[in-house]
């Protein structure tokens, strides 16, 4: 009788060894160990939580390696809550702000995200957690940023997307 119950050992472990782990651990990476292509207009969706309150955000993200990076945050219904370029040489740019992302939060803490994960040098350490190639996250004390990337279009970006001195909308 006790070839029964070895077998029915051995099937309970050859079970947990098909299954393995139910979750997942992420990675905590930088910007600079990710690959983005160097010229390309990306779309993005985020979910924004604050002080315990969440908000659905649209981004749009233009990459040029001469010209930078320029950042377009919406609100679905299409007020543009943030513009933001960040030239190549690290020069910070906000183009635009609204009263819920004020000038001094863009620059200080939207350009350090956008650096983290597209970015080549980072400023600091950087809270990104991969989740997948396309889907990010960011923890800060005080707030939370769930980004994913929907859709990516390579190719050259138009120069006039780089000039500061220019407020053009994507």
């Amino acid at each position: 009788m006790r070839f029964p119950r070895c077998l029915a050992i051995l099937g309970s472990l050859s079970v947990l060894l098909v299954t393995g782990c139910a979750t997942t651990k992420s990675k905590t990476t930088t910007g600079a160990e990710l690959q983005f292509p160097p010229n390309a207009f990306m779309t993005h969706r985020a979910i924004f939580t604050a002080r315990g309150k969440q908000f659905a955000l649209t981004g749009y993200l233009v990459l040029s390696e001469s010209g930078g990076k320029r950042l377009i945050i919406s609100q679905p219904l299409g007020l543009t809550m943030a513009d933001l370029l960040v030239k190549s040489d690290g020069t910070v740019h906000v183009m635009q702000s609204s009263p819920a992302f004020k000038p001094e939060w863009v620059r200080k803490y939207v350009a350090a995200d956008l650096e983290c994960i597209f970015g080549k040098h980072p400023q600091k350490k950087c809270p990104v957690q991969v989740l997948d190639a396309n889907h990010f996250l960011i923890k800060h004390f005080f707030y939370k940023l769930d980004l994913r990337v929907v859709e990516t279009k390579v190719g050259p970006q138009p120069e006039k997307l780089f000039d500061p001195g220019q407020a053009s909308k994507l």
